[in-house]
């Protein structure tokens, strides 16, 4: 298998994976016709795992076909740029493959920044208003600080158990 077809191969795969942590737990918020689910688990974990545009590719596509999938098509194109981005920045923090405790603690807070306040901005702007997008705040700050901390301890995990993953890294 040459690099390209094990880079395509790996992001499907993990774009899978991030629709199942999505669409296995959900809990709803009725005020914005939103879920809360574990999707920062997986998004973090392999934005760390193998970088900034892996991280990305599986944010963005993973969020939004888990919304298309999941009967919540109106937030896919939200969820597309919130998740890529958390991923994309996630994957830049933890560059070079030497993931210390500083970077995990900074993943976490760059999880905890994006996806409250990306659906905060997304949400009042193109489906609420500012005072309604305000409710999903508290949800979303746990949902990214819960799966992002899940995030980081499975890659360590893994990492632990399969140190080959530090060469996945593109």
């Amino acid at each position: 298998m040459n690099k390209s077809t094990g880079r395509i191969s790996l992001i499907s795969v993990m774009t899978a994976l991030t629709v199942v942590f999505t669409l296995i737990i959900r809990y709803p918020v009725v005020a914005t016709n939103g879920y809360i689910s574990l999707i920062d688990a997986s998004i973090v974990f392999s934005a760390i795992a193998f970088g900034p545009v892996p991280g990305f590719l599986i944010g963005a596509l993973g969020s939004a076909l888990s919304d298309i999938i999941g009967g919540y098509a109106l937030w896919a194109v939200i969820s597309f740029v919130v998740h890529g981005l958390e991923g994309l920045l996630i994957g830049i923090v933890a560059r070079n493959g030497n993931f210390s405790a500083l970077k995990g603690v900074l993943s976490v807070l760059v999880s905890l920044i994006i996806v409250p306040l990306g659906y905060f901005l997304l949400t009042g702007l193109f489906l609420v208003d500012f005072k309604t997008s305000l409710v999903e705040v508290p949800g979303n700050l746990l949902q990214s600080g819960v799966g992002s901390v899940i995030g980081v301890v499975l890659y360590k995990i893994v990492l632990n158990s399969y140190p080959k993953l530090k060469n996945m890294r593109w």
